[in-house]
């Protein structure tokens, strides 16, 4: 921000994620303070700008809630380079885990983190599982949860048929994507759900929890399934899919048609067409309008840091 004051040019701030749940990681600070720090800092740095970008609409609408802030808000999504996942082919990934031509592989991906919800999508795969037999799963990532949800598997009776993968290279997960049939999510913390857009990009029907950030990309019974946060809702999601093959196949369709609205081609000029807006906003000495600001405006956030 200092550097575009210096240099006189307009500021664009993209709000990527819901940044007052983090202060449960600051630590000796009480939480309701950590959250007002956080919020007051938001505030100050949202209004020395020209423009905010919000990744989906429940963030654009938590900006309205807590700030009074609704004009020159743009719901933009991060957007998805295509061809990878028009290019990769998942037979070695298959072959590398073998991953025999009659099995259905269900997968998920992400970071091992308590934050993600695991413990209720391997409850929700487990029952899955034992209603199909050909099945199998597959959890590609790594985190610092992983040995506790190693040992849950363990006592599972499906234990042998759920395979952590763990930490694969980004260029590769498309590869692990294609070589899939299904992809779960349970995470209720996504702002966008970039992991599920990535899985449609693949023609991955979705079964996940409906929940902020997912419900933006995944639209339930057309290109997915959305479950309440109930591990035998979410289990009962892949079952259906995988009962119903004709059901499976339109989801399919649908998948990859919902990718092609996220290219990342097309986002591009709508971001262009922001920079400019804030351009000229920038030249007319207009900022951001914060019109209420529950008791953030009370709190000077500075003095925390000195």
């Amino acid at each position: 921000m200092r550097k575009a004051q210096e240099l006189n040019i307009p500021a664009v701030f993209t709000h990527h994620t819901r940044y007052r749940e983090y202060a449960q990681y600051v630590k000796l600070v009480p939480k309701n303070l950590s959250e007002k720090v956080i919020g007051s800092w938001l505030l100050d740095y949202m209004t020395r700008c020209q423009h905010i970008i919000v990744p989906s609409e429940p963030i654009k609408e938590s900006l309205a809630n807590s700030y009074g802030i609704t004009d020159r808000v743009t719901v933009m999504p991060t957007g998805i380079d295509l061809t990878p996942y028009k290019t990769a082919n998942g037979t070695a990934v298959r072959q590398k885990h073998n991953w025999g031509p009659d099995q259905t592989i269900i997968i998920s991906v992400g970071r091992l983190a308590d934050v993600k919800n695991w413990p209720l999508l391997l409850d929700a795969v487990e029952i899955a599982l034992q209603k199909h037999p050909e099945a199998r799963f597959a959890l590609v990532g790594d985190g610092p949860e992983r040995p506790s949800l190693e040992k849950k598997v363990a006592k599972m009776s499906v234990a042998d048929r759920i395979e952590f993968v763990g930490r694969v290279p980004y260029e590769e997960v498309p590869a692990y994507l294609k070589a899939a049939d299904l992809f779960c999510y349970a995470s209720v913390t996504e702002t966008q759900g970039l992991v599920t857009l990535e899985a449609l990009a693949a023609g991955l029907p979705v079964v996940a929890v409906d929940a902020s950030g997912t419900s933006e990309t995944v639209s339930d019974g057309v290109d997915g399934i959305l479950t309440p946060e109930d591990s035998r809702a979410l289990a009962e999601g892949m079952d259906k899919l995988l009962s119903d093959k004709e059901l499976y196949r339109q989801m399919k369709k649908a998948a990859l048609q919902k990718a092609a609205d996220w290219d990342i081609n097309v986002l591009t000029q709508k971001l262009l067409d922001i920079y400019a807006q804030a351009a000229a906003d920038k030249k007319a000495g207009y900022y951001v309008q914060a019109a209420k600001a529950d008791d953030y405006y009370s709190l000077n956030w500075r003095k925390f840091f000195r």
